[in-house]
């Protein structure tokens, strides 16, 4: 934490700014997407969930922060200032997975009730189905 802090002392106005004009970049390009689509649905992580304690892990061949890894696919949302919430989706290698799902500024009685839907949803069952 100490760390973060310290890095955060050394960003300048110039760099406040660049991000600040990248951020309303990527909102206008995300609420254009919000135009065709009601909600996103994404993994949570990309990742199964590391080792306890672990600090880093290897994501395409690359080591990375097991925190950047855990927020890489959240943050932006929060950054955007968009309702987003995340859903347990079964496992993975035994492992917990998760759904997040993602709505428009303004959309959270949306995002709330798909969230409720996919919630009390019937699994789908294992293996390969037939139809009649």
């Amino acid at each position: 934490m100490l760390a973060r802090l310290r890095a955060a002392g050394r960003i300048t106005e110039k760099d406040a700014a660049t991000a600040r004009e990248l951020r309303e970049r990527v909102r206008r390009a995300v609420t254009a997407l919000f135009g065709r689509v009601e909600i996103l649905a994404m993994p949570t992580v990309p990742v199964v969930a590391p080792p306890l304690g672990a600090r880093t892990l290897v994501l395409d061949g690359t080591p990375v922060d097991v925190r950047a890894a855990l927020l890489a696919y959240t943050s932006p949302w929060s950054v955007l200032g968009l309702p987003a919430v995340s859903l347990p989706a079964g496992l993975v290698d035994g492992l917990p997975a998760g759904l997040q799902l993602v709505a428009r500024p303004g959309a959270e009685r949306l995002l709330l009730a798909a969230a409720a839907r996919y919630a009390h949803a019937e699994p789908v069952p294992d293996g390969p189905t037939t139809q009649a």
